[in-house]
């Protein structure tokens, strides 16, 4: 019997081999009987990272002496796969766009979005409630931007993040599977909104990240060209064309009063700015921090700004870049109003 490759020989990261051990895998024909799902529950990690690592598992059972010659023939069909692939991440522009679920937001996020990167009919930003809810591109979060939503805690991130991902899920269903949205007034059977819940979150796809060592991990389990780009963020939404949405947290940082960098000794002021800073945005990226309002004020506002300034949209009223608006108490999604 040939001897069998020790999970330790497979190129995964540390994590994931001791993980790997811990649940009982230990050779790579180990893992040749598990599936993709079984093993993303086990790791606690998402399905396609699962399937990286069968890959993984796979190449090197094959070996290079048991891999299929390559042939002249199925050449067509490969380059048809790639095409047909190609065409759909091509879609027009005004097929795809991204929703924060909340009109006040949007309006704002769509008066900084590159105006490149928005179809022509983006005057669906002007639809109101079911109208609006209704009309499959209302949204300014297009395909090739990068939107961050910075806050303190409570501020709102997650809220708008998950609001973001659902509209994205939304989309891609069928025109005749609706979401009931809210029961406070009678709906007529033509507009209640229904879909199931698991064709929705089965495009949402979590990676759980805990500490620094696994985020470096998961870089690094990604495409190869990663790494040899630092501008990862910038990168994904220009080539892949993917809609970036990054959640930062608002950190202090202490200030003197020349605006100098300073400690708790030397510092005349402090004053809150996003953790990651801004060495990483580009020109298609749109920065909006979350605020909540003084004592007696229950409304969530909202500040945006764009790393380029040239060609912004327009619509807001005296082009003030505040918005006001609000967390459904029930859904915990941003309000439509």
């Amino acid at each position: 019997m040939a001897e069998q490759t020790p999970i330790t020989e497979l190129p995964l990261p540390h994590f994931l081999k001791v993980a790997l051990a811990d649940n009982g895998y230990k050779t790579v024909d180990d893992l040749t009987r598990s599936t993709a799902v079984d093993l993303s529950i086990e790791l606690s990690i998402g399905v396609p990272q699962a399937e990286d690592v069968l890959r993984q598992a796979q190449t090197l059972t094959a070996g290079p002496s048991r891999a299929p010659q390559a042939s002249p023939d199925p050449a067509p069909a490969v380059s048809q796969v790639h095409s047909s692939t190609a065409s759909e991440l091509l879609r027009p522009l005004s097929r795809i766009r991204f929703s924060t679920m909340s009109v006040a937001l949007d309006e704002l996020i769509g008066h900084f979005a590159p105006p490149r990167l928005l179809p022509s009919d983006h005057g669906t930003l002007n639809l109101k409630g079911k109208q609006r809810a209704s009309a499959p591109l209302a949204g300014p979060i297009a395909p090739g931007m990068v939107l961050e939503v910075s806050s303190p805690p409570g501020g709102g991130k997650t809220s708008v993040a998950i609001a973001v991902a659902l509209s994205a899920r939304l989309l891609e269903t069928s025109a005749d599977e609706l979401l009931q949205g809210s029961a406070e007034e009678p709906v007529r059977p033509p507009e209640v909104l229904i879909i199931d819940v698991r064709d929705v979150v089965d495009g949402i796809h979590l990676i759980r990240v805990a500490t620094q060592v696994q985020m470096i991990s998961l870089l690094h389990t990604l495409e190869a060209w990663i790494e040899a780009h630092p501008e990862v963020l910038g990168k994904i939404a220009t080539v892949y064309g993917c809609a970036i949405v990054v959640t930062n947290q608002l950190a202090t940082k202490l200030l003197t009063a020349a605006n100098k960098p300073a400690n708790f000794e030397t510092g005349d002021r402090a004053v809150l700015m996003p953790q990651l800073g801004e060495t990483w945005t580009t020109d298609r990226t749109v920065r909006v921090a979350l605020f909540r309002g003084p004592p007696g004020d229950d409304l969530r506002y909202a500040h945006a700004s764009a790393a380029s300034t040239t060609g912004m949209g327009s619509g807001l009223q005296n082009d003030i870049p505040w918005a006001q608006f609000d967390i459904d108490s029930n859904l915990g999604l941003p309000s439509y109003a």
